[in-house]
């Protein structure tokens, strides 16, 4: 593929592809920031004005003699989409047959690697990264329908729509055509929508933040949650089936000091994920970690940055273990030697019950590699064992290990004995989320976490290269 016939918007009118109104939008939505392709066999293809860009520096390139009998190949992936009419399969159950019903537009995404070809007749080109056929969106009336490997599904939700990688901004873009009237499209944020686990049947009949919220919890909430942010006024009625009800109001003059955009919690505390992936009635969705975030700041903790550290990390043990337990958290509790002794008592009581779990180690850690002084733990009996022999609460965490969040490994350093914590996220790759000693107490050495960090960055870069 050249990507040589180059037309605007206009010249492509004639093409029966832009007969489909929504199709027609579309493009003139991106025809600021797209370039526009069609070629002999009636397809349209779009793609970044960088693209365009970058294969025009590269043709400027092949004007020195130098690169003539060579192949350039360039390390970028670039999103080529493409649209055209296709006749779209539907099972007759009646018939107990596969036709050919509809004639709809559908819409794929392909990546690929701009290269060049050799001698002086040397032209620039675009080669597939993959070898399967890219799933296919057809643009229905009643919504968008994926098809791939001879399955198909229509899209009913947004959190199906944010795990379409390659297309989810078309898609957004598709949506936002078709339900052109739904006032809560100013208010929200293509990152936040995914969040909202109702269906679209449902979605596109609410006005305001409160309606949707209180419709995805199936309660009315006293709260005016139009004054939040979307992700925080769904983590709000999250929580507080886990807090006491006097303490709701204090939760919700804190969500409405904050913004989502606003938070960087990395400059405060590396070892607080900002988001926890959580269930509700059989639904998996993402919230921000509010109790967290509240209780740290309210916290006196020590003046120590290591100690400092520690006593964060037990906050947040402290309230996934009660959680797990459905035991109501009083955000009135700031002292960190309280929380401690909670803590203590909650870990042993779980230690007791995860003796019958099955521990399952996540896929993605296969491929992690450390020096031999590091061990992991690979069974709940081993992991029991660790929390006791360190009387800390590291059993608590088998639920994410066996979730593919976490793995935890055990390290003997100057004869003393750590238990440290690893993390996975497509973003960062591997991290140290934390290291304990003795009763969570106990100081890690620097040079320690520094081995640790300096070979789990070997780690991605490998993973990266692959």
């Amino acid at each position: 593929m050249q990507l040589d016939n180059e037309k605007t918007l206009e010249e492509l009118r004639e093409n029966r592809i832009l007969e489909d109104e929504t199709v027609l939008k579309l493009l003139e939505s991106l025809k600021d920031d797209y370039k526009f392709f069609d070629d002999e066999d009636g397809y349209i293809y779009f793609c970044e004005n960088k693209v365009i860009e970058e294969k025009k520096q590269l043709e400027k390139l092949l004007e020195n003699q130098f690169f003539l009998d060579k192949k350039i190949i360039l390390e970028n992936n670039y999103c080529v989409y493409r649209l055209y009419k296709k006749h779209e399969l539907i099972y007759d159950r009646e018939k107990k047959v596969v036709e050919n019903k509809n004639v709809n537009v559908a819409i794929s995404v392909r990546e690929y690697k701009m290269c060049s070809s050799k001698g002086e007749s040397s032209k620039i080109y675009f080669e597939n990264n993959y070898k399967s056929s890219p799933p296919l969106y057809y643009l229905r009336e009643n919504g968008i329908y994926v098809a791939y490997q001879n399955k198909g599904y229509l899209l009913s939700s947004f959190k199906q729509i944010s795990n379409q990688i390659e297309i989810k901004k078309m898609l957004y873009q598709i949506l936002k055509i078709k339900f052109p009237d739904w006032v809560m499209w100013k208010e929200l944020k293509e990152k936040h929508l995914r969040e909202i686990f109702l269906s679209f049947e449902e979605i596109f009949n609410y006005k305001t933040k409160q309606e949707l919220i209180e419709r995805m919890f199936n309660k009315k909430i006293k709260f005016n949650l139009n004054k939040l942010d979307i992700r925080i006024g769904i983590s709000f009625v999250y929580y507080m089936d886990f807090i006491k009800e006097e303490d709701y109001q204090k939760l919700y003059e804190f969500c409405k000091e904050i913004t989502y955009f606003e938070l960087d919690i990395s400059k405060d505390d590396e070892s607080l994920d900002l988001i926890r992936e959580v269930r509700y009635k059989r639904r998996k969705f993402e919230v921000l970690r509010l109790l967290e975030l509240f209780l740290r700041k309210k916290i006196k903790y020590s003046k120590s940055t290591q100690e400092q550290q520690r006593e964060r990390g037990i906050v947040s043990d402290f309230i996934n273990m009660s959680i797990q337990n459905n035991e109501k958290i009083s955000l009135k509790r700031t002292s960190i030697k309280k929380i401690r002794e909670d803590h203590n008592k909650l870990a042993l009581e779980r230690r007791l019950k995860y003796y019958k779990i099955r521990l399952k180690i996540g896929k993605k850690f296969d491929n992690l590699k450390l020096s031999k002084e590091f061990i992991l733990l690979k069974t709940t009996k081993e992991i029991v064992k660790e929390g006791i022999v360190q009387n800390h609460c590291v059993a608590s965490y088998i639920p994410e290990i066996n979730e593919g969040k976490c793995v935890i490994y055990t390290v003997d350093y100057n004869n003393i004995k750590y238990t440290l914590e690893i993390g996975y996220t497509p973003k960062v790759g591997y991290s140290l989320r934390q290291i304990q000693g003795y009763s969570n107490r106990e100081i890690v050495p620097e040079e320690l976490i520094e081995k640790i960090k300096v070979q789990l960055k070997e780690n991605n870069i490998k993973i990266k290269s692959a």
